[in-house]
C-alpha cells in the first residue's frame, strides 16, 4: 500500500468586485462551509503575496496602485485553493449604481431598471419621480439580498417626467445616479422629432402607438405618406419626400386625432 499524507479537498471560490468609489473599493466571494476566516492576496514581485485575513466575505481597501486580488478560504487551519485573481477595474462595477434606466415600455407604462452592486452600508434607496415641477417618491428600496429590480410605472403625465435614483449609506451620504427624462404625450396626441428633418435621419412618432395610423399630407391636400403604427415610439423614412412643409395627422378609430406640422429639407 502506497499512502500520501492528508490533503485538504478545496471548495470552489470566486471573487467579484462589490463596488468601485472614488476613494475605496470593495471585494466579495461566496461562503464557503467551515471556513474559518479567509486570506486576501495581491500581486508581488513575482508571486501572490498575502495582505489580509478576514472573517467577512466583503472586504473595503482604500483605492490603491494594486488592480489584481485573489481570495482563498482557510478551512481547519489549512489554506486552501486561491480563486482566480481578479483585475477590480474590469468587472464593470461602479460606485454601488452599476445600472440605473427608464424607458417607456407601452403606451400606459413606464419601465425602471436598477441594479446594485452591494448592499454594504446600504441603508436604503430611493426612487425619485419628477412630473411638472413636483417630484415626489416612486419607490423605497430597504435592504436585502437582492441587488436586481424591475418595475412599472402607470401614473404617466404628459410632459417630460424625470426619474433618478439615489443610494443612501448608513453615514448618510448619498450617492445619485443620472437624471433619466422621457417625453409622454397627451392622450390622443402625437410628438413627433426632430422637426426641422432632413433625409439623413428618421422621423419618430411619440404616440399610443398600436391602433393609430400616421398619415403624411402636403400643402395640397394629397396623401404622401401612411402608416398603421406598432410601437410606442415609432419611426419612418422620410429619404423618399421632396423638401418641403407637411402636414400629419395622427388618426384614431377612422377620427383624426391629432395635427401639426413639420419641415423636411
Amino acid at each position: 500500500e502506497f499512502v500520501t499524507d492528508e490533503f485538504l479537498i478545496s471548495p470552489v471560490i470566486k471573487m467579484k468586485t462589490a463596488f468601485v468609489c472614488s476613494d475605496s473599493i470593495g471585494l466579495t466571494w461566496n461562503s464557503i462551509p467551515n471556513a474559518t476566516s479567509y486570506e486576501l492576496y495581491t500581486l508581488g514581485d513575482q508571486y501572490l503575496k498575502k495582505i489580509s485575513t478576514t472573517n467577512d466575505t466583503l472586504i473595503v481597501l482604500p483605492k490603491l496602485s494594486d488592480h489584481f486580488f485573489a481570495i482563498s478560504p482557510v478551512l481547519n487551519g489549512v489554506t486552501g485553493i486561491k480563486s482566480n485573481t481578479i483585475n477590480y477595474t474590469q468587472q464593470g462595477a461602479l460606485c454601488y449604481l452599476n445600472l440605473f434606466t427608464a424607458e417607456r415600455y407601452s403606451a400606459t407604462q413606464i419601465r425602471i431598471q436598477l441594479q446594485l452592486s452591494s448592499w454594504y452600508q446600504v441603508n436604503h434607496i430611493t426612487i425619485l419621480r419628477t412630473t411638472n415641477r413636483n417630484t415626489d417618491v416612486f419607490k423605497n428600496i430597504t435592504g436585502g439580498k437582492l441587488l436586481f429590480f424591475d418595475f412599472y410605472d402607470a401614473e404617466l403625465q404628459p410632459g417630460t417626467m424625470i426619474y433618478q435614483a439615489e443610494v443612501v449609506l448608513q453615514s448618510g451620504i448619498k450617492i445619485p445616479s443620472d437624471l433619466i427624462e422621457i417625453t409622454i404625450e397627451e392622450k390622443g396626441k402625437a410628438i413627433i422629432f426632430p422637426n426641422p428633418i432632413t433625409s439623413n435621419s428618421d422621423l419618430t412618432i411619440l404616440s399610443a402607438g398600436s391602433g393609430e395610423t400616421f398619415r403624411i399630407v402636403d400643402l395640397f391636400g394629397r396623401i404622401v405618406f401612411e402608416k398603421e403604427l406598432e410601437l410606442v415610439a415609432d419611426a419612418i423614412d422620410v429619404i423618399h419626400l421632396p423638401a418641403g412643409v407637411y402636414i400629419y395627422h395622427l388618426i384614431s378609430k377612422g377620427m383624426i386625432t391629432d395635427t401639426g406640422k413639420f419641415i423636411k429639407y
